[in-house]
């Protein structure tokens, strides 16, 4: 795996906050025709497979896939298909997939892309931090 980013972000336990925290980083570094599931924001993706990604975009001319998951969601089947659908198709059509977990996931995250992508130089792993606010 290559390239690693770091997105900032405030305590949430729902999933809406990562996808749009993904999507809004997308656009401030560039991407273009970001699309984002889960938010008011943006246009939702469209499906790959059997399933909606999170966010895609563009970097280039090379299509972008990225899936925000939770440290329950990392040990489901459901998650490591998603993953290898969102995988293939960034591989048939010249693109990355990226990981979004929250920091404290990032080893079990990586266990899981290593299992479904090998070490693909096409797969990238951003993690957030949260931050809590004290009183």
């Amino acid at each position: 795996m290559a390239k690693e980013s770091k997105i900032l972000s405030t305590p949430s336990h729902d999933h809406e906050m990562p996808v749009e925290l993904t999507a809004n980083h997308m656009v401030r570094q560039g991407y273009t025709r970001v699309r984002a599931s889960h938010t008011n924001r943006f246009t939702a993706c469209d499906q790959i497979g059997e399933y909606i990604p999170d966010v895609t975009a563009f970097y280039g001319n090379a299509g972008v896939v990225a899936e925000a998951e939770s440290r329950d969601g990392l040990v489901q089947a459901h998650t490591e298909a998603q993953w290898k659908t969102f995988y293939g198709h960034v591989n048939r059509v010249g693109g990355h997939f990226i990981a979004v977990v929250n920091k404290s996931d990032e080893v079990a995250a990586r266990s899981l892309l290593t299992r479904v992508c090998g070490s693909a130089s096409n797969v990238r792993l951003w993690t957030c931090f949260r931050f809590s606010v004290s009183p």
